[in-house]
């Protein structure tokens, strides 16, 4: 018996392009069970999110016809989303289980396309079931579907399907994804510079651009329907860009060092400035080696763009860094002697999420801003290094 039971543990099962044994099958359902017990432990933490925003939109809506309240201006989130939680409201369950629940799905889904996109840059199935597991039991992944409420892992599920694609020669479909990330959140756009680098390398055409406006169409779509005014709603990111009394909110990146009160009105509008500048030299420095972009090197590229746009961007709230979080981990797992990275950004960013909803802090922020430059400086490095490796363009004499 014992023997037949270590065999069975060793038996390989085909999934998809993966084998996997019956040990590596256990391994996954027994951290999937344990991670949504946890999630199941925090089902009943209401932020002020959910009973200051859900709760009355919805029933606001709801007074006003139900689809019929997708016409308002009171809720800032896009509309996509809030048509997805108005649905949800219909469901025989407290709306605040089924808005988590939404979340935790997406959990596994993105916990899985990490699995997918490691298992594609390694071929190694461990580290691809390693990354699922991880991914699953990160605190900010956890707290933000499960303790929160929050959509950000719904959106960055989608970048890690453009990411995917990208790298395997699929703009189309990449960009397909990428458009269904910006149609649900505006800090999509954080990654936004890594695609014009691909373009500038060929990776991607200027008509897979177009899937850009064509998904925020289908977002709004439903509230256009319901009778908001289209230029409304295609303002919308606008006006949530305009909308914050600190330049940082709860995320401690360079305004946690000069002050996120001090000169407002005018770092508001040049730190957004200073950041393009910033990625333009990065956008500059890659386009013009004309380097071979390897699957690693694009996933590096993704992470430094968005831990540059959260470190000098103004008005960045704390779960903002959700696809630096993720990215930090994938990227870890490619290169196993960084995973100070992806710990380190996730210790960040979970610092961040206890300030904003406990009020709990016992390490000066400032820290945690510092701790965030030298990312950006390791990362950088790397990427640095990479292309001064595989640029294919002589400098002039």
């Amino acid at each position: 018996m014992d023997q037949y039971l270590i065999n069975l543990l060793h038996k390989e099962f085909k999934i998809g392009k993966m084998k996997l044994t019956f040990l590596h099958i256990l391994l996954i359902v027994g951290i999937t069970y344990v991670t949504l017990m946890m999630r199941y432990c925090m089902r009943d933490n209401e932020t002020w999110d959910y009973f200051a925003s859900w709760e009355p939109w919805i029933a606001k809506m709801k007074e006003m016809g139900g689809f019929k309240g997708l016409s308002g201006d009171f809720y800032d989130y896009t509309p996509a989303y809030v048509f997805i939680v108005l649905m949800l409201s219909y469901l025989p369950v407290k709306l605040l289980y089924s808005i988590k629940m939404v979340s935790v799905l997406f959990d596994i889904i993105m916990s899985i396309m990490s699995g997918v996109i490691i298992y594609d840059i390694t071929k190694n199935r461990t580290k691809a079931i390693g990354i699922y597991s991880i991914m699953m039991l990160a605190p900010t992944v956890a707290n933000n579907s499960a303790l929160w409420g929050q959509c950000d892992v719904i959106y960055t599920t989608a970048i890690l399907c453009a990411i995917y694609h990208l790298m395997n020669d699929r703009p189309a479909k990449g960009m397909l994804f990428y458009g269904i990330a910006f149609a649900l959140k505006l800090q999509s756009l954080f990654v936004f510079p890594a695609l014009i680098v691909l373009w500038a390398l060929k990776k991607v055409d200027l008509k897979h651009f177009l899937f850009m406006p064509l998904m925020y169409f289908f977002g709004i779509f439903p509230a256009w329907i319901a009778g908001r005014p289209l230029k409304e709603l295609i303002l919308i990111y606008a006006v949530q860009a305009d909308k914050s009394p600190q330049l940082s909110l709860g995320y401690p990146n360079i305004y946690q060092i000069v002050g996120t009160t001090d000169f407002l009105e005018v770092y508001s509008s040049a730190a957004i400035w200073l950041t393009l500048g910033f990625m333009m030299i990065v956008m500059y420095y890659v386009a013009r080696s004309r380097v071979n972009l390897s699957k690693e090197f694009i996933v590096q590229l993704f992470l430094l763009f968005v831990l540059i746009s959260m470190c000098f961007l103004p008005f960045m709230h704390e779960r903002y860094a959700y696809v630096a979080d993720v990215t930090a981990v994938i990227y870890g797992f490619i290169y196993i002697k960084k995973f100070y990275v992806p710990l380190l950004q996730i210790l960040i960013s979970f610092s961040a999420y206890s300030i904003i909803l406990s009020a709990y802090v016992n390490v000066p922020v400032i820290i945690y801003s510092f701790a965030t430059l030298f990312l950006i400086f390791d990362i950088g490095m790397g990427v640095y290094r990479y292309v001064e490796k595989n640029q294919k363009c002589e400098e002039s004499a």
